[in-house]
This record gives C-alpha cells, structure tokens and sequence, in this order.
C-alpha cells in the first residue's frame, strides 16, 4: 500500500477488549495508534498503514451460514445500485483498531485478514464524516488472505470467549 506521508500526533490506544489484549501480550504485538479527527483520506490512509506496521490485522465478521463458502472462496464484492445517486457500487468492509462488528445476540464468525494480500482502503464514515476504523476492501478478500479466529456473539467477542472451531 503506497501512502504519502504526512505528520500528525499519534496517542495510544485504550483497549478494553480481553480477547485483543491477550492476543497483544501472547504475541509481544503492541498496541495500535489512534488519531482523533482524521477527515482526510491521506491521513487516514497513513493511519491505516500505522495501524497494520504495529500488528494491528483488519478484521471482518460473516454469518455463520455462509462459512464454508468464505473458507473455501474467500469473499468477492457483490454490485449494487444506489437508489439515491443512482451509481452502481460494490463493497465489502471490516474494520481495524476497533471491535468488529457483531449484531446483539447474533453468533457470527470473525476472520483476520492478511494485509499483505488485499488492498485496503479506509471509509470516512458517520455525521462528522470521520475515520473512525472502517476500511473497505474494494477488491475483495482471497480465502488465503483470511484467518479465522473463532465464531462469537457481541457478549462473547468483549468477554473473549470462543465459541468453537469454524470447520
């Protein structure tokens, strides 16, 4: 990933998550940086770039119907028309530095992704139009590039409890 360089104050990560911080301190993988305020695609680019050089992976979660597939193919945008702007696009997120995303109550699985294998691009996202940890794979993710870590409900995941194995 090319990524022009700008310089911005960086401020450690607070993380809350049992399950990121055991991994963190198993691994020896420090924590990521975070940037308050990033409303620039370069810069949240940089960030991103930042984020994955400390160790920090992109995660994506699935639902479990759709496991084998994901295994076995990896995970390919699917084109869709926005009624609004009328534009076709195709899209498939995740998010890095931040929990992923897992509905209440819903058992879903939760894959690591290889940065060294997709392409990567951060998604200013909410009302102050800001990064905020969303980043889009516009190309796709290859079942190489993904690593699963468990199958997890929103409690479980803050709680680090796996659920189980994938396959």
């Amino acid at each position: 990933m090319t990524i022009c360089s700008r310089s911005l104050v960086i401020k450690r990560w607070v993380y809350t998550d049992a399950m990121l911080e055991r991994y963190r301190y198993e691994h020896g993988v420090p924590p990521p940086v975070e940037r308050e305020g990033i409303t620039d695609v370069l810069d949240a680019r940089e960030h991103v770039e930042e984020l994955i050089a400390t160790g920090v992976r992109p995660v994506i979660t699935i639902p479990k119907e759709f496991a084998e597939d994901v295994i076995e193919y990896g995970i390919t945008s699917v084109p869709k028309h926005d009624l609004r702007t009328g534009k076709k696009f195709s899209f498939v997120a995740g998010v890095i530095g931040i929990d992923p995303y897992l509905p209440e109550s819903e058992e879903r699985l939760v894959f690591e992704i290889d940065p060294s294998q997709v392409r990567i691009e951060p998604r200013l996202t909410g009302s102050d139009a800001a990064f905020h940890g969303v980043v889009g794979f516009p190309d796709g993710i290859p079942a190489s590039a993904l690593t699963p870590l468990g199958s997890f409900t929103d409690v479980a995941w803050k709680e680090g409890i796996r659920k189980g194995p994938l396959h």
